[in-house]
C-alpha cells in the first residue's frame, strides 16, 4: 500500500482580519445598529474546493472593542479580510456620519492584564432588555474613566460568530414556558432545577391522571391539582424582547472585559466597575461576571435585535462629556466643486483640515438663488457685505434694494464700491427720485407688428406697477381694459410714463391728443382700444355770445369735452393713493427723460444701490409700490438684454426683509421661474422662512441655497429637514452652532452639500 499526505488533498485555513477604526460623529444615532449583527451572522466558515485540493476555513468571528484610557475612547471592528468590504459598507450604513478607516495598529495586551467575562444569569432563551434609543450601558459604562487614572486601560471585546440556528425557536419556546411556569432555567442546568422541573412534570401528570379517574364534575378539589398550583403560583410574563428573540437570528457571543493598571487593585475595581455597567440591561435575563483566564470567555447566544443593546457608539452628550476624539457634528466633507469659485459661503472644518467654501459655479446652478436666514445680530449684514465683495471683485454686477433702518447694508457695499461703478438711487433725495416710466423700453423693430408688440411688452410692465397700488377693490374687467387700451396707444411714443397713461383716462383732450397722433398703419392693431378710449368721452355744448363779421352779437356753441369718471373710479383711486405721499407725488409727475436705464446700467457693469431709509419711507404701501416698481424695471432690463445679448454679464440683487413689500411677491414668483436664463441670481435675507410667504415653495422648488445662521429659530430647519437628514443633521445642531456660525445647504451639480461654516474666519 501507498501513504498519502492528506496536505495533498485537505488544507486548514485561519483568516486573516481587518481592523476599522470608527471615529464617532456627534450625530450618530444607534437606532439600525442590529443591522450590523444581521450581516455578522452570515459570516460563517466554509468548505470549498481550490483545484484538486479542499480549503477548510476555520470558524471566523467578528469583533467589536472599545478601548478605554483616562483621556480618550478608541472604537474598532475587527472582521474577516474576505467581508470587510461588506462590512464596511454596513457600518457607513448604520453610522453614515461616522469615519470608518482601516487601521495598522494591532490591538495587544499587557500580560499582566485582569480578565473578566460576563455569561447570561439564566438560559440563551430570554433576552436583555433593549432600548434603541438610549445610550445607557455606554454611558454607564464610560463612567468608569472618572475613576480611572493616567496608564489605566479597560477594553471591552464583544466578539460574534456565526452559530448553527437549527432548532432554536422550538427550545427557545419549551424554554420559555418554563420560565413562564416558575420553573428555573439556569444558563447551566444544576440539580435543583432538574429535580424541580422533574417534580412539575410527575405532578402535571398525576394530575391530569387522577382528574380522568375521579371524574371532571367532583367537587372536591384534586391535592395534586393544588400542589401543581403552588408550584407555578404567581406566573411570570415575558418581556417583548425575549418574544421576539424566541424567533430572531441567533449569534455566538463572548463578552471580555480586559483591564490594566500599574496597580493591580485598581485593574480589578475597574474591571468590575465596567462589567456592573451591564446591569442596565437587566430584563427576562441578565449578565453575571466572573474572572476568567485570557481568551477564556463565557459563551452566549444572543439574537440579531437583542445585539443592538451592544453595538453603540456615544451621542454628542457623551462625546462632550468625556472629551472623546470624534467628529463635530457640524465637521461634513464638502464636495470638490463647492471647494472653488468666485462667491464664498464660508470656512468649513473637516478631519483638522479647514477649507473655503463657495457657491457652485455650474452653469445650470450659479445663477440659482440663495436665501440668508438669522436673527438681528446674526451677521446677516455682516455676510451680504461680503457677498457684495466677492460679486464686485468678480466684476459682476449687483442691485441692492435696501428700505431698513438707515441703509447700513447699502452704505456698507457702497463703501467698498469703485466710484467708476457706483449708482445710487437715494430716494430720500429729491434728486435721485425716479419717474414711475419704464424708458429702458424703446419703440423697435423693423414692421409695424414689431412696433406695437414693444410696445405691449411696456403696456404690460405699467399694468402690474398699477395692480401694485392696491387700495382694496380690485380693478374690474372692464376698468383693466379701459388701463391696457390708454397704456397700448399712449406707449407707442418714447419716453411716456405713467402719467401719460393717467393723463390719457382723466383728461379729454389728452387722450383725443394721443389718439390723433396713432399713425394709420397702426389702426388695425389699435382700432379696438381706440374704441374703447372714446366709450369716456362724456361733454356738453356750451353757448356763448360772441361779435360777428359785422359786429353783431352771435350765439355760438361750443363742445367740452368731458370724461366718464365712473368708469374709471377705481383706476383714479390708486392714483390718488399714490399721489398722497410727497415723494410717489413727485415720482409720479416727473419726467421720464432723466430715469436710469437699467439696461444700460447693467450692460456697464454698475453697482446699483437703491436706498429707501425707514424714517422717511414708513408706510407700507408706499415701499410696496417703489420695491415692485424697482423690481419691475430690473426684470425688465434682463429681459431686454436677453433678447439683444447671447453672452450676459451676470447680475446678483440682493432683497433684505422682503415680507415689507409683500406685494413684491407677484413679480418674484415669476422671475423665480425664469431668472437662471438671464442670468440673474436673487439673494433674501430674513429672520425666519415664513416672512418669505408665498414664496418659500418657488424658492424651495428652484433649487434654492440656505444658510441658516446662529440663532436661526428651529421651525426653518423642521422645513428643510429632509434634506439636512441626508448629511446627519438634527436640529440640535442648529441649536448649538458657535456665534457666528452657519449651517449651510447649498446647491450643487451632485443635489445639496450640507456643512457648517465660519463666516468671520478671515
Amino acid at each position: 500500500m501507498k501513504s498519502m499526505l492528506l496536505s495533498k488533498y485537505f488544507e486548514v485555513v485561519n483568516p486573516t482580519y481587518t481592523t476599522f477604526m470608527i471615529t464617532p460623529h456627534s450625530s450618530c444615532r444607534n437606532y439600525n445598529s442590529s443591522t450590523i449583527a444581521k450581516t455578522m451572522s452570515t459570516i460563517r466558515h466554509r468548505i470549498h474546493k481550490e483545484e484538486k485540493k479542499y480549503v477548510v476555513e476555520t470558524k471566523m468571528k467578528c469583533v467589536y472593542m472599545i478601548d478605554i484610557y483616562k483621556d480618550d475612547v478608541r472604537f474598532y471592528f475587527v472582521v474577516p479580510t474576505m467581508y470587510k468590504t461588506m462590512v464596511k459598507e454596513k457600518l457607513s450604513a448604520t453610522w453614515p456620519t461616522a469615519t470608518i478607516e482601516e487601521s495598522e495598529e494591532e490591538v495587544k495586551f499587557n500580560s499582566d492584564s485582569v480578565y473578566y467575562t460576563l455569561q447570561y444569569k439564566k438560559n440563551d432563551a430570554l433576552a436583555l432588555n433593549v432600548d434603541k434609543k438610549s445610550n445607557v450601558l455606554l454611558n454607564n459604562m464610560l463612567n468608569v474613566i472618572d475613576v480611572m487614572e493616567q496608564g489605566d486601560r479597560i477594553t471591552v471585546m464583544y466578539n460574534f460568530a456565526y452559530t448553527n440556528n437549527w432548532g432554536w425557536q422550538t427550545k427557545a419556546e419549551q424554554t420559555q414556558n418554563k420560565y413562564l411556569n416558575n420553573i428555573p432555567i439556569p444558563k447551566e442546568p444544576t440539580g435543583w432545577a432538574i429535580g424541580l422541573n422533574l417534580l412539575y412534570k410527575i405532578c402535571d401528570f398525576l394530575d391530569d391522571l387522577t382528574n380522568k379517574l375521579i371524574g371532571a364534575n367532583v367537587s372536591d378539589v384534586n391535592p395534586l391539582t393544588e400542589l401543581k398550583n403552588a408550584l407555578v403560583q404567581n406566573p411570570k410574563k415575558l418581556s417583548n424582547e425575549s418574544m421576539h428573540k424566541r424567533n430572531d437570528t441567533i449569534l455566538g457571543l463572548n463578552i471580555g472585559i480586559v483591564s490594566h493598571s500599574d496597580n493591580k487593585t485598581r485593574a480589578n475595581q475597574n474591571a468590575i466597575m465596567t462589567c456592573q455597567s451591564f446591569r442596565s440591561l437587566d430584563g427576562d435575563n441578565k449578565l453575571e461576571y466572573y474572572k476568567c483566564q485570557p481568551n477564556k470567555y463565557a459563551a452566549n447566544k444572543i439574537g440579531v435585535e437583542e445585539s443592538s443593546c451592544l453595538l453603540q457608539l456615544p451621542g454628542r452628550d457623551l462625546l462632550q462629556q468625556h472629551k472623546i476624539n470624534h467628529v463635530n457634528v457640524l465637521e461634513s466633507k464638502v464636495y470638490d466643486e463647492l471647494l472653488e469659485g468666485i462667491i464664498k459661503a464660508g470656512k468649513s472644518t473637516y478631519k483638522g483640515n479647514t477649507v473655503q467654501t463657495y457657491f457652485s459655479q455650474d452653469k445650470e446652478i450659479s445663477n440659482l438663488p440663495f436665501i440668508l436666514l438669522g436673527p438681528m445680530g446674526a451677521g446677516k449684514t455682516f455676510q451680504n457685505t461680503e457677498y457684495a465683495k466677492d460679486v464686485i471683485e468678480a466684476k459682476q454686477g449687483l442691485i441692492v434694494i435696501d428700505y431698513i433702518k438707515k441703509c447700513e447694508l447699502a452704505d456698507s457695499i457702497k463703501a467698498i464700491t469703485p466710484k467708476d461703478r457706483l449708482l445710487e438711487i437715494d430716494l430720500s433725495k429729491e434728486s435721485s427720485l425716479q419717474a414711475f416710466a419704464y424708458n429702458e423700453y424703446h419703440i423697435t423693430g423693423n414692421t409695424v407688428f414689431e412696433r406695437v408688440e414693444s410696445a405691449n411688452l411696456h403696456q404690460q410692465q405699467v399694468t402690474a406697477l398699477i395692480d401694485a397700488v392696491y387700495t382694496g377693490d380690485p380693478l374690474s374687467g372692464q376698468m383693466r381694459k379701459f388701463f391696457t387700451s390708454a397704456a397700448d396707444v399712449v406707449l407707442i411714443n418714447d419716453n411716456m410714463s405713467l402719467r401719460d397713461v393717467i393723463r390719457c383716462l382723466e383728461n379729454y383732450d389728452a387722450r383725443h391728443e394721443f389718439i390723433s397722433k396713432v399713425p394709420p398703419e397702426y389702426m388695425v392693431y389699435l382700432e379696438e382700444q381706440i374704441v374703447m378710449l372714446k366709450q369716456l368721452d362724456d361733454g356738453k355744448i356750451i353757448k356763448t355770445k360772441e361779435s360777428g363779421e359785422d359786429g353783431k352779437e352771435v350765439i355760438v356753441e361750443i363742445f367740452q369735452g368731458d370724461t366718464r369718471y365712473s368708469k374709471i373710479e377705481h383706476i383714479m383711486d390708486r392714483v390718488n393713493s399714490l399721489r398722497e405721499d410727497i415723494r410717489m407725488r413727485m415720482m409720479f409727475n416727473k419726467p421720464s427723460c432723466d430715469n436710469i436705464d437699467f439696461s444700460k446700467a447693467m450692460d456697464q457693469g454698475k453697482i446699483i444701490i437703491i436706498k429707501m431709509p425707514a424714517d422717511k419711507f414708513r408706510s407700507q404701501h408706499v415701499r410696496n409700490v417703489l420695491v415692485t416698481f424697482f423690481i419691475s424695471k430690473i426684470w425688465l432690463a434682463c429681459n431686454i438684454r436677453g433678447a439683444q445679448q447671447d453672452s450676459l454679464l451676470p447680475y446678483h440683487v440682493l432683497l433684505d426683509e422682503i415680507f415689507q413689500a409683500p406685494t413684491a411677491y407677484n413679480p418674484l414668483s415669476n422671475i423665480l421661474r425664469e431668472c437662471r436664463k438671464f442670468k440673474l441670481r436673487l439673494g433674501f435675507t430674513a429672520h425666519q422662512l415664513a416672512d418669505l410667504g408665498e414664496l418659500q415653495s418657488g424658492l424651495k422648488s428652484a433649487g434654492a441655497s440656505y444658510i441658516l445662521l446662529q440663532g436661526t429659530d428651529k421651525a426653518n430647519f423642521a422645513y428643510l429637514e429632509q434634506e439636512f437628514k441626508q448629511f446627519g443633521f438634527t436640529v440640535d445642531d442648529l441649536l448649538n452652532l458657535k456665534r457666528y456660525h452657519s449651517l449651510n445647504l447649498i446647491k450643487c451639480s451632485k443635489g445639496y452639500s450640507a456643512y457648517e461654516s465660519d463666516l468671520y474666519v478671515k
